[in-house]
């Protein structure tokens, strides 16, 4: 009777989960590190950022996403609403097996997820935009919560990992 009990007592959580895996440090998700030693090469250089609405001038530090990832949550360019940056890397970024790339994310805390498009060019003029799912329920808001497990390959779903 006490494993029943349990069982119902741990369906609600598990209805709502989504079938992607889950944010870093969660199981089963296959989130990179920032530290990790597969990365060969950082942004070193950007386009002319196109920034969306409600940036303050003080995020409006596009150097900031040039070199590793670092533990600082201000230590960022904000692009704000509909904003955009093309960054350029010093060695060519080839498919081969596994994340050939990594963008990077300060959420604050878990589920604290700014959803973003990630595309990509080998000329600077036509640009591909990965595709990502979404299982989610709701529209994505500003300052809301979100379980990752609920989206694929969209670049801010998780705490400083992943893509």
């Amino acid at each position: 009777m006490k494993t029943i009990l349990f069982l119902l007592a741990l369906a609600p959580s598990l209805l709502q989960a989504g079938s992607f895996p889950g944010a870093a440090g969660s199981p089963g998700s296959d989130a990179i590190s920032k530290d990790s030693s597969s990365f060969v090469a950082w942004a070193n250089g950007n386009l002319s950022p196109d920034y969306g609405s409600g940036v303050d001038a003080v995020w409006r530090t596009p150097e900031k996403a040039y070199g590793p990832a670092t533990d600082n949550a201000f230590d960022i360019v904000c692009m704000g609403n509909g904003g955009r940056i093309t960054m350029y890397f010093p060695l060519p970024i080839r498919d081969g097996v596994g994340a050939d790339f990594a963008v990077f994310e300060n959420a604050i805390a878990p589920g604290f997820l700014e959803m973003a498009f990630v595309e990509v060019s080998s000329d600077g003029v036509n640009f591909f935009r990965f595709s990502n799912r979404s299982q989610g329920t709701t529209p994505f808001g500003s300052l809301s919560h979100y379980d990752g497990s609920h989206y694929l390959q969209w670049s801010g779903w998780e705490i400083c990992e992943r893509l």
